[in-house]
């Protein structure tokens, strides 16, 4: 009501009238998933949590056209594609139990997007999902599962392939000295980590110190760590 009055005092034109309409359209419904969000967290069953919240919660989902492309017209519209791929990456974890399959985890993400979404949609799908696993530098996950033939949009696709081909080729040419000492521990295993981690050094005292070289600070931080070991 707010919204018509203020369009008919200030005589606003058609297109800004769409860009609001779909605006605080994807704004509500963005309030909606991060209500969602911010109660799971707080949970410290989250398995439990998962399984008692009602799905009929995501009805608001039902009123998406998601063959309308004009909704690209508000940024609001990409972080709701954000949360709702989040909303099918939760419906497909396998992390709610003991031993996560990511291999798994990937095709019922596949498999529900095919099901439910048009060819628009998956394209921004799939190409999110992928840089997100590219950003992450797993390509030994993504060697099973990169299949950039999904993505039918030319742009969408060619953008993904070159960032993939770029950050490939740097993680194939970086070397380790002949000093280093590397030790692969599979970090999805959290419960034991540490324990791996630190079993070869009984009764010594170990230094550990957590980064990543996405994490600008860490990297700074490292020349002040090595005075510190």
């Amino acid at each position: 009501a707010f919204l018509k009055g203020f369009n008919e005092k200030e005589q606003t034109c058609s297109v800004f009238q769409e860009w609001a309409k779909y605006h605080l359209r994807f704004a509500i419904w963005n309030d909606l998933f991060q209500y969602y969000m911010v109660h799971e967290s707080a949970e410290i069953d989250k398995v439990q949590f998962y399984i008692k919240f009602p799905q009929s919660y995501f009805d608001f989902l039902k009123d998406w056209d998601m063959k309308d492309q004009r909704a690209e017209i508000s940024s609001n519209f990409f972080s709701f594609i954000q949360r709702f791929a989040g909303k099918i990456d939760r419906d497909c974890d396998s992390g709610l139990m003991d031993d996560k399959n990511y291999l798994n985890d990937f095709f019922c993400f596949k498999g529900k997007i095919n099901l439910i979404a048009p060819q628009y949609v998956k394209d921004i799908l799939f190409a999110r999902y992928y840089n997100s696993m590219i950003e992450s530098k797993n390509f030994l996950f993504l060697s099973g599962i990169y299949q950039p033939d999904l993505i039918q949009d030319k742009y969408l696709r060619i953008q993904i392939q070159d960032f993939y081909d770029k950050e490939k080729a740097v993680v194939e040419k970086s070397t380790l000295s002949s000093e280093s000492n590397l030790r692969i521990i599979d970090s999805r295993n959290v419960k034991h980590f540490l324990d791996t981690l630190i079993s070869k050094y009984k009764g010594k005292v170990v230094y550990i110190d957590f980064w990543g070289p996405w994490c600008s600070p860490c990297i700074r931080e490292l020349q002040f760590s090595k005075v510190l070991h």
